[in-house]
C-alpha cells in the first residue's frame, strides 16, 4: 500500500507559513511546553515519533520536552500498524479505573488525526484532561476501553460498529448526545455531569452491570429509564438528577450487591416486583426527593437501605413499606420515610418490630429514632437542592461518612461568590440548610460544597 500523503499548511506562533509532506502517521497536536505520551504495543514493532522539531524518539513512552508553550505537531508511525494496541494520552485512574492502565498526566493534546489507521488494532484509549473536542471510533471492531475524564472541550463522540467496547468512562466533560447503538458488548458507561441531553441504547437484552448517568438534568427523555428490563444484569445505576419522570420498573436483579441511586428525579411510580430478591445479599435504593406516591416492593428482601424522603406516600403506602420489611425477617437495615405522611398506630407498630430488629426507621410523627442516631452514611454525597427550580427558598441536603469541615457557598453564574451558607465541623451524619434567594434576582446559580475529601458543585434555579 503506497503511504498517503497531507499536504499541511501551519501557522506558526510568529505569523508564518510552512508547508510539509506528512506521511502516513498519527498526528497528535499539543499545546503544552512538554509532550511525553505512551503507546502500548503487542509483539515486534518499530516505533518512530516525530516532533515537531524534527528531532526523533523511537521509545513507546517517550519525553519532549520543548521548553514553553505553543501548539505543536507530534508525528506517530508504528510498523507494522497492527502491533499498536493502546495509546495513553492522560489518565487518572477515576471512577473504578484499571491498576494496569498507567497513571499520566494530561498531554495537553487538542486534535488527532489520522486515528483511523488503527481502527482494526486499537485496544485501549485514554485521553483524560485533555483539550480534545470530538473523537470518531466509527468501525473501531477491537476497542474494549475508552477513558475520556474532565476536559471542558469534549463534545462529542462517534460509536458505530465499536462493537467490542466494554467501558466507557466519559465523565465531567461537555457531551451534548451520545448513541451507544453500535456497542453491542458495552457492560460499563459512566458519563455523568455532562451537558447530555440524549442518550441512546440499542434495543435489547445488554450486558450492562454499571451505568452512571447521573447530574445530566437537561435531559430532554423524561423515560429514558423507565422500564429497565433489558438490563437485567445491573448492580449499579446511578440516575440521580436526570429529569426522569413517571415509572421506574426493575422486575429482574441477580447480583447479591447492588447500588441504586435515582433520587433528585420526578418518578411518581415505583414497581420493583420481581427484583431485589436475594435475602443474603445487599441493596441499597436511594428514592429521595421525587415526586413518588405508588411504591411497590413485595418479596424485595435484598433491600437494606431505602432512602424515600421526602416524596408523595400515604399514610397507607407508609405503612405498607413498613409491613413489608418487617414481613422480610431481615436485620440491621435503614429506611428514611420522612417528607411522607406520618404511619398510622399500625405502621408504627411495624416501626417498632423492626427496630428490635436493629433497623433504624425515620418516619414523619413520632420518629422512633431521630436524626441524631448512630447512622452513618456510606459516603459523601451533595443532593439536588428541593425544590428546583424554587422562588425564594429551597432546601440543601449533604451527608458525611466521617467527620469534616464543612463549606457550602452560593456563587452566581459567573462564578461569583454570593453567601456561604455553612463553614464549620460536622460529624459524620446527613444535614440539610435552607437557602432564601428573596434578595437575589432569578437566574440560574451554583452551590458547592467543600470538604477535607470530596468536593462538588450543582446548578439550580431561582425562579422571580
Amino acid at each position: 500500500m503506497k503511504p498517503i500523503y497531507i499536504l499541511l499548511i501551519v501557522e506558526s506562533i510568529f505569523g508564518t507559513n510552512y508547508i510539509q509532506e506528512i506521511p502516513d502517521e498519527i498526528i497528535f497536536y499539543s499545546n503544552g511546553s512538554t509532550f511525553s505520551p505512551l503507546v502500548y504495543i503487542e509483539g515486534n514493532a518499530t516505533i518512530l515519533w516525530t516532533f515537531d522539531d524534527s528531532t526523533t524518539n523511537p521509545l513507546p513512552n517517550p519525553i519532549k520536552n520543548y521548553g514553553f508553550n505553543q501548539i505543536r505537531m507530534n508525528r506517530l508511525k508504528v510498523t507494522p500498524w497492527n502491533t499498536l494496541v493502546g495509546i495513553n494520552l492522560g489518565y487518572g485512574g477515576e471512577d473504578s479505573g484499571y491498576d494496569t492502565i498507567l497513571i499520566m498526566p494530561g498531554q495537553e493534546v487538542s486534535k488527532v488525526e489520522n486515528l483511523n489507521l488503527v481502527a482494526p488494532y486499537l485496544k485501549l484509549w485514554c485521553s483524560s484532561y485533555n483539550m480534545i473536542d470530538s473523537l470518531n471510533f466509527n468501525d473501531f471492531i477491537n476497542l474494549e476501553t475508552i477513558e475520556y475524564y474532565n476536559s471542558t472541550a469534549f463534545q462529542y463522540i462517534s460509536l458505530e460498529n465499536t462493537t467490542n467496547l466494554k467501558r466507557l468512562c466519559a465523565e465531567e466533560n461537555v457531551l451534548q448526545t451520545l448513541d451507544l447503538s453500535g456497542c453491542t458488548a458495552l457492560q460499563d458507561i459512566r458519563v455523568s455531569m455532562n451537558d447530555l441531553t440524549d442518550m441512546i441504547f440499542r434495543i435489547g437484552i445488554t450486558q450492562f452491570t454499571h451505568i452512571c448517568f447521573r447530574d445530566n438534568p437537561q435531559i430532554t427523555n423524561p423515560t429514558l429509564f423507565s422500564n429497565m428490563e433489558n438490563y437485567p444484569l445491573i448492580s449499579e445505576l446511578f440516575i440521580k438528577s436526570t429529569n426522569q419522570n413517571g415509572i421506574l420498573s426493575i422486575h429482574r436483579t441477580f447480583d447479591n450487591s447492588i447500588n441504586f441511586m435515582a433520587h433528585d428525579n420526578y418518578y411518581t411510580t415505583i414497581d420493583f416486583l420481581g427484583a431485589f430478591q436475594d435475602e443474603t445479599g445487599w441493596a441499597e435504593i436511594h428514592l429521595a426527593n421525587n415526586i413518588i406516591n405508588t411504591i411497590n416492593i413485595d418479596g424485595c428482601d435484598q433491600i437494606k437501605h431505602l432512602d424515600l424522603n421526602p416524596n408523595n406516600l400515604s399514610s397507607e403506602s407508609v405503612d405498607d413499606v413498613l409491613q413489608n420489611f418487617d414481613g422480610f425477617g431481615t436485620t440491621n437495615g435503614y429506611i428514611d420515610l420522612r417528607g411522607n405522611a406520618t404511619p398510622t398506630s399500625i405502621g408504627f407498630a411495624y416501626a417498632s418490630s423492626l427496630e428490635a430488629k436493629n433497623w433504624i426507621v425515620l418516619t414523619d410523627g413520632a420518629t422512633l429514632i431521630d436524626e441524631d442516631s448512630s447512622f452513618t452514611p456510606f459516603n459523601f454525597e451533595l443532593s439536588q437542592n428541593y425544590p428546583n427550580p424554587f422562588n425564594p427558598e429551597t432546601k440543601i441536603r449533604y451527608q458525611l461518612p466521617i467527620e469534616s469541615k464543612v463549606v457550602i457557598k452560593i456563587f452566581n453564574i459567573l462564578g461569583s461568590e454570593v453567601l456561604e451558607l455553612v463553614n464549620e465541623k460536622k460529624d459524620a451524619g446527613a444535614y440539610e440548610v435552607n437557602f432564601n434567594g428573596e434578595n437575589l434576582s432569578g437566574g440560574i446559580y451554583l452551590y458547592k460544597i467543600i470538604t477535607d475529601n470530596f468536593i462538588e458543585t450543582k446548578k439550580m434555579t431561582l425562579l422571580k
